[in-house]
């Protein structure tokens, strides 16, 4: 079984946080008569509101994050569920595609179908893709796919103890059917040039501390 990381899962997706801690030392007052003056302490300023869609996704997934941070320190908070509607995931994606850009990807949309089966529509740079393959059928379609050129595939998506699957069904140009062999390979030479490179040959770790991705119709839940 095999990961396409279309869209890491939904391409991901993949900043790199850390958060640092640090305690200052106590030092006692000087004795005096008088007890100190206590100083109120300022109220904590209120959480950041979202503006966008795509940085509602930034903040629950930066909770993921402080959450798997609790975890490594040896604690076991509980499980964190949230639901995201495909339009607030495809908000984040395009964001994040512009913020950091992907080798040979320049888009990326996703379609949750439902029952773990989901859609993601593509367009690929396949003048920056190599593909050891000189059978007739690679040779044919290779003639049509040159430069950009937008694809849409199907597969079902699969996750368990943080770690994820996407096994791929179809794969279209247009309306032509492509050899899903070769798209697999296609998107295998994409994963191995991103930074850093991504194995899909094996399952891979799912991002954000996540545990499990369960997709819905038009939405998709995480676990972590």
């Amino acid at each position: 079984m095999r990961l396409r990381n279309l869209a890491g899962l939904f391409l991901i997706l993949s900043l790199c946080y850390s958060t640092a801690f640090s305690q200052k030392r106590k030092v006692p007052a000087p004795p005096s008569r008088k007890p100190p003056t206590a100083v109120p302490k300022p109220a904590p300023a209120p959480p950041p509101v979202p503006k966008t869609p795509a940085e509602k996704v930034s903040f629950i997934l930066q909770d993921y994050i402080t959450q798997a941070d609790v975890r490594m320190k040896g604690k076991n908070p509980p499980e964190k569920t949230i639901r995201l509607g495909e339009g607030d995931v495809n908000a984040y994606i395009q964001q994040a595609v512009k913020t950091k850009s992907r080798f040979g990807v320049n888009a990326v949309y996703v379609k949750f179908i439902g029952a773990n089966y989901l859609g993601a529509t593509t367009r690929i740079d396949f003048n920056k893709v190599k593909v050891e393959d000189q059978s007739l059928p690679v040779r044919m379609v290779r003639s049509v796919l040159s430069g950009e050129r937008q694809i849409y595939v199907e597969g079902f998506v699969n996750t368990l103890n943080g770690k994820g699957q996407f096994r791929l069904e179809k794969a279209y140009f247009g309306s032509l059917r492509l050899p899903v062999y070769f798209i697999e390979k296609v998107i295998h030479f994409l994963g191995s040039r991103q930074n850093p490179p991504i194995d899909t040959s094996k399952p891979v770790p799912l991002p954000y501390g996540l545990k499990k991705i369960e997709v819905l119709a038009g939405a998709v839940v995480l676990r972590g």
